[in-house]
């Protein structure tokens, strides 16, 4: 087409017709201006195809990092529960007067247990680096943001700043003071540490259930946006 615009500009110039001339240059000029623009569109098309490509595999890869916090805090939770049982146990046997015996051992294990929660950040921090705006729906980011952020910090926090004080200023004192189980059994001090073991430990399992929640929740709002994504 630009050929043939030329070969009329150059016999249109030799025969003199300026005029018709300069309607096949403007019309040249137009193609082109055509051309730039589709070149354009079809450029911001292939940038558009490679981002949503990117957001995809992004969602996706955060999807299976949730998926594991999902399971590490239900997992958490369950231990957790267990250590309730067994401190519980041993409260009633407090309660009823029973004297120690050596079957209380098997209880001891949520005694002087320091808890710890490992969560997957590393899509999350990934994505940080790539552009958090590469996901395009706003709320779904804010989402994502806040969870990582504010509540899987603020948990992990809790257990380890919390669970440590409690460690140092209640537990390692009791241990050093009377040493086994059955110097403490007995002990006003031992049987209060228990209850507040198991006021913290319920305030931990209770936490970890509203965590999972709302890790659902948010792998259902990524399942939704990739639905589309992938329309």
């Amino acid at each position: 087409m630009t050929q043939l615009f030329r070969n009329i500009r150059h016999s249109l110039i030799e025969s003199g017709r300026v005029r018709r001339y300069l309607t096949y240059a403007i019309g040249e000029i137009v193609l082109v201006v055509i051309g730039i623009l589709i070149a354009l569109q079809i450029n911001n098309w292939n940038g558009g195809r490679k981002e949503r490509l990117i957001e995809r595999k992004t969602l996706n890869e955060l999807r299976v990092n949730l998926n594991f916090n999902v399971r590490s805090i239900d997992g958490f939770a369950e231990e957790q529960k267990r250590l309730v049982e067994d401190l519980e146990k041993m409260i009633r046997y407090l309660d009823a007067g029973l004297p120690y015996h050596d079957s209380l051992m098997q209880l001891r294990t949520g005694l002087f247990w320091l808890e710890q929660l490992a969560l997957s950040k590393s899509t999350y921090e990934t994505l940080k680096n790539r552009g958090i705006e590469i996901i395009s729906d706003d709320s779904l980011r804010l989402q994502i943001v806040d969870i990582h952020e504010n509540d899987y910090q603020n948990f992990t926090t809790l257990i380890e700043a919390i669970g440590l004080a409690f460690y140092t200023e209640r537990a390692s004192p009791l241990a050093r003071e009377y040493g086994t189980l059955k110097n403490m059994w007995q002990e006003p001090e031992f049987y209060y540490y228990l209850k507040n073991k198991v006021g913290w430990k319920n305030d931990l399992i209770e936490s970890a259930q509203w965590l999972k929640t709302k890790s659902l929740d948010l792998i259902d709002r990524i399942d939704a946006v990739l639905i589309n994504l992938n329309r």
